[in-house]
Formats: C-alpha cells, sequence, structure tokens
C-alpha cells in the first residue's frame, strides 16, 4: 500500500540528503531491513545481491521504508521538468507531487519511476510509490540494470562500481575514483558493510546480470495496479 508522505515525516526519519549518503554509525531497525531481505529472497536474489540492497538501505534510510527527504525536492522537480521537455511524465500530475526523494534507496520518483517504467501506462505512477517497499525494490533493480548497460561498469563489472552509479553515474569510469565525492561515497560503503557485519570483499565481486525493466521486477515481484 502506497502511504502519505506525511505519514513518513511523522516517524522522524527526516534525512539530511537522501542522495548524499548518511554519515552516522546509526543502527538499522531489525525489523524493516528484514523485511527488505525477506522480499529478495523471494524473488530468488543472490546472497550478494541482498547485502548490496541493504546496505544501499542502511546508507540512503537506515532500513526504514517511510523515509522522508524534502531537500532533495529541487533536483527531483528539476529532473521533472527535464523529463516534460522531453514529452515524459504528461501525466497529470503537478511537479509538487515530486519534491522529494525517499523510501529505503532514496529515490528520486521522477527519475527512477521513468527508467524503470519508460513507454509503459505507469511512466504516470504515483510517486509516493517509492514508500512501498516491493516497488521501491523494482525501481532500484532496474536502475542497477541500466547502470549495468553502461561502458565504465563493462570495464569494471563490480558491486563498487554499481555503488558508485547509484551515486551518480558520472563517478562509474576509474578516472573519477579519487574524485572526493567517489571517495565519500565508498567510504560509506565501507561503513554500511561494518555496520551490517557484511565482508567488505563483497565490494570487488561481480553481480549478477540484473534486468533493466521494471516492469519484469514488478511482476516478478506480484505488484499490481498501474497508479
Amino acid at each position: 500500500m502506497i502511504v502519505e508522505v506525511i505519514g513518513a515525516v511523522a516517524l522522524g526519519w527526516l534525512l539530511a540528503r537522501g542522495g548524499s549518503e548518511q554519515d552516522e554509525p546509526i543502527q538499522p531497525p531489525p525489523e524493516e531491513q528484514a523485511e527488505l531481505d525477506d522480499v529478495l529472497v523471494e524473488l530468488g536474489a543472490s546472497k550478494d545481491l541482498r547485502r548490496f540492497a541493504r546496505a544501499k538501505a542502511w546508507v540512503e534510510s537506515r532500513g526504514n521504508p517511510l523515509a522522508v527527504n524534502y531537500q532533495d525536492g529541487a533536483a527531483s522537480v528539476a529532473a521533472f521538468r527535464r523529463l516534460q521537455e522531453q514529452g515524459r511524465l504528461n501525466c497529470g500530475r503537478s511537479e509538487d507531487e515530486y519534491r522529494f526523494s525517499g523510501g529505503l534507496f532514496g529515490l528520486l520518483p521522477s527519475t527512477a519511476i521513468v527508467n524503470a517504467y519508460r513507454k509503459t501506462p505507469l511512466e504516470c505512477l504515483d510517486p509516493r510509490a517509492v514508500f512501498d517497499v516491493r516497488e521501491s525494490v523494482a525501481l532500484f533493480l532496474s536502475y542497477l540494470g541500466a547502470l549495468q548497460r553502461r561502458s565504465a561498469y563493462a570495464a569494471d563489472p563490480t558491486w563498487e562500481t554499481l555503488w558508485l552509479g547509484n551515486r551518480s553515474p558520472a563517478l562509474m569510469p576509474f578516472s573519477q575514483r579519487e574524485t572526493e565525492q567517489a571517495r565519500k561515497s565508498l567510504r560509506n560503503f565501507r561503513r554500511a558493510l561494518d555496520a551490517l557485519n557484511i565482508d567488505r570483499g563483497l565490494m570487488r565481486r561481480k553481480p549478477p546480470k540484473l534486468d533493466r525493466y521494471g516492469m519484469t521486477w514488478r511482476e516478478r515481484l506480484g505488484i499490481g495496479g498501474l497508479a
């Protein structure tokens, strides 16, 4: 069920900035991490994929699917406007509906939804869908699949590269690994792995090939409805 944005705020989980990756050593709520892992197990996800997703959720939301961040609103609206200029997201929704990031993975709804559901009626999916665990997993995995099609990933097909791509695709090439933004992101990756008792060796292992189409993940997750 899609939850109201205001309900997420009431839980007291307003993030500093979802896309900037949190630094505070706060332990994740075990019940929320368990729910995420259950969904991934149901999908048949590999152990490494489950660990990667848990680490990303820890950094972005501390494992809380109702986390919301209005400080990312400007970036989300800017993306919404660009997509409208391209003839996308002409759904009758106002830009204010996209003025946040949130969910387990700190998703910008404007870009996450269009990436996953391009050229389907689900491009007009309610932006608050990012607060639904199953929907957010479908959006997250389809984005990973899209990142795997980039040449920078082909040059270094590791979880480390996908992690950087989640922060920004511009950080994926080797030439960007020593930038402050990339170093901070990888530092947060290590911090999350340590907090969750996951071997840091995960960073350099090779991920499985993932489907880039959200409809595939949605079908496998048994999600119904179009808006």
